[in-house]
């Protein structure tokens, strides 16, 4: 079976159509099932996810939970099994559009629309929870909307939970429902900003009604008083999104008597939590609660500096192949990822078996002397591989003792970063994925440091 370039046939039904996304789980395809003439989605998960049995009973048991139940904002499974040892998924193919697309195109949701497609959301992760299946990823990506303003989760979780398990990143226990808040916290401060929760980023300020500022503390920073499990915070943000009142704790079970139904057109108090520090991947340095400019992401200088941010220019680029890499990864084509042109890609070694076999491999940029680094823009064309970037004077020790979680690629990843100063900058490359080609790689397009000036 092949999986690229032209036109594939799946278990001899689905006829592979476009190729949706690809990431270290597997491929997913637009498919045709030629069998009941319907349009569906097929994920062909990574063969290597499956050569252990307890991987393939796992992806058996959460799939049949999945096919057996009805849910009402999970996607619906309706076919899986095995082609060439490649395990696969069928879905339906949900209508409408994705909520990143929503976001490209109007920009932040007002605190409303985000409040009530957050807590559809959490009702879908509690589903999930109740079949005993991973939580699955709701980022904007994979939360549809279609014209109606019906909201599903497109992803199923079994195929990213398969990848995690074969390579120890999971733990063995079912997603808790702290997953659940904490996930869709970060999800509504993406609708509400348009910007990311990543590591390293630093909210300081949302705009929003108080009770959905309450709702977002209690989700991400207040570990003493957590919502209980998604099912209390879908109630509390339903509450919020229809009654756009002040209550003074939106764990209430009913609103209380208000005297204003309407917010005022003046700006809300400023309210300021410093110095939070969560676990678990997400660090969030400070959170300022209110105003109505919405998030300001650590590359943005603070208003009563007189520095600014801007892209730095990169003096020359080089690579770090530690052993037991030869120091060469396709030198010739470094200039690639600064100068400034999209079409042109700097391509790693291919890795035939899909594995570095060491620690990783770096772009060394050189920014020509010390400056103050709060940010980066990272483009490819083959989207899913795992980077961290560092910063700092001496790149052989900055990959030595790099540490931390990896972020992974989208075609177009922007992201803010808590200031590090360092004359070098190195995107540290340590996963690679599925090339057009039929190897497996990184491709970079391009990289701009942003900096203060």
């Amino acid at each position: 079976m092949r999986t690229e370039r032209e036109p594939a046939i799946l278990a001899h039904r689905y006829v592979l159509q476009a190729l949706l996304e690809r990431s270290t789980a597997g491929m997913t395809w637009l498919a045709t099932d030629t069998v009941l003439d319907r349009s569906v989605v097929v994920t062909l998960v990574d063969p290597r996810v499956a050569r252990d049995g307890r991987v393939r009973e796992r992806l058996i048991a959460s799939t049949r939970a999945l096919a057996t139940a009805t849910p009402t904002t999970l996607v619906r499974v309706l076919d899986a099994g095995m082609d060439d040892d490649v395990p696969f998924l069928v879905t339906e193919r949900l209508p409408g559009e994705t909520l990143d697309d929503v976001l490209r195109r109007d920009g932040p949701l007002p605190a409303e629309r985000a409040a009530a497609i957050v807590a559809t959301v959490l009702e879908g992760l509690s589903e999930a929870r109740a079949l005993g299946v991973a939580r699955p990823d709701v980022r904007p990506s994979n939360v549809m909307v279609d014209e109606h303003g019906r909201v599903r989760i497109r992803e199923t979780g079994v195929a990213s939970a398969a990848i995690a398990d074969a390579t120890g990143q999971r733990a063995e226990r079912v997603h808790a429902a702290d997953d659940d808040v904490r996930a869709a916290g970060e999800l509504l401060v993406e609708l509400l900003t348009g910007r990311p929760v990543v590591d390293d980023v630093v909210v300081e300020r949302v705009s929003a009604p108080r009770a959905i500022r309450t709702i977002l503390s209690r989700s991400l920073v207040d570990g003493r008083h957590r919502f209980a499990d998604g099912v209390a915070m879908a109630a509390a943000l339903r509450r919020a999104a229809h009654a756009p009142g002040e209550p003074a704790d939106p764990s209430d079970p009913a609103p209380r008597p208000r005297v204003f139904r309407t917010w005022i057109a003046l700006p809300l108090a400023v309210a300021v939590l410093a110095g939070v520090v969560l676990g678990a991947g997400l660090r969030l340095g400070r959170l300022e609660l209110g105003g109505p400019v919405g998030v300001r992401i650590e590359d943005e200088a603070p208003q009563e500096t007189t520095s600014s941010s801007a892209e730095v220019d990169v003096a020359s680029i080089t690579v770090v192949d530690p052993p037991p890499g030869d120091g060469v990864e396709n030198d010739d084509a470094l200039l690639a990822v600064t100068d400034g042109d999209p079409t042109t890609v700097w391509r790693s070694e291919n890795y035939y078996d899909g594995t570095l076999n060491k620690p990783g491999v770096g772009l060394v940029l050189d920014l020509g002397r010390e400056r103050t680094v709060t940010g980066f823009r990272l483009s490819t064309p083959s989207p899913g591989f795992a980077f961290s970037l560092l910063v700092g004077d001496d790149p052989i020790t900055m990959v030595e003792h790099a540490s931390g979680s990896p972020a992974y690629t989208a075609p177009d990843a922007r992201r803010g970063l808590g200031p590090r100063t360092g004359r070098y900058v190195v995107v540290w490359i340590t996963s690679v994925v599925a090339a057009p080609d039929g190897g497996n790689r990184a491709e970079v397009s391009d990289v701009r440091v942003i900096g203060t000036t």
